[in-house]
């Protein structure tokens, strides 16, 4: 959940993870900001020493190639059927397009990490995206700073709330429709 800080990211990830999986990060608790080198979202980098670096080609032959079991990025919205817009706002500069497409596109799980509601306080997770896709039914799970929610073919079920939301604040600052389990509704 959000502003909670990790020893490292597996720990973020406890229980999604399993042994053997290849996780593709673009600097989840890798990576300190400094000196020359950048990572995929273009901020200054300094790598630490368990940080490990290959080549953009590398990088896009091991997504492609469907060796990455899981990617976790940002996104500005996402949709009830799981779409993601994370690339673009319209009339915004775009400095790059990167790899978010390839990635939604080539792993075999994708989870967004985001805020629920924008700065102006409207959802982020909505029925449709209005901005740009980025990928279409990709997104398997959302973790926002009120609640944690799985995606799939029968669209999102809200599997955990952050301590001391309630249900109705969770309903309040959604745009999409959701399951939720009884026994998380009595623990709100």
């Amino acid at each position: 959940m959000k502003n909670k800080i990790y020893d490292a990211p597996a720990a973020a990830l406890d229980g999604l993870l399993f042994d053997g999986m290849t996780i593709m990060s673009g600097g989840f608790g890798l990576w300190m900001l400094l000196e020359s080198r950048q990572n995929a979202g273009k901020q200054a980098i300094t790598a630490l020493p368990t940080s490990s670096f290959f080549s953009s080609a590398d990088s896009f032959a091991m997504i492609r190639g469907g060796h990455i079991d899981m990617a976790v990025l940002g996104a500005m919205e996402v949709s009830e059927g799981g779409g993601i817009a994370n690339w673009t706002i319209p009339g915004k500069t775009v400095t790059g397009l990167g790899g978010a497409m390839d990635l939604v596109a080539g792993v075999k799980r994708l989870a967004v990490v985001m805020d629920h509601a924008n700065k102006a306080g409207a959802p982020k997770i909505l029925r449709d995206c209005t901005l740009p896709l980025t990928g279409r039914a990709c997104v398997d799970l959302i973790i926002t700073d009120l609640c944690a929610m799985a995606s799939d073919k029968l669209g999102l079920r809200l599997v955990e709330q952050a301590p001391g939301v309630s249900l109705d604040e969770v309903l309040e600052n959604t745009g999409a429709c959701f399951t939720a389990d009884r026994a998380l509704e009595r623990a709100a």
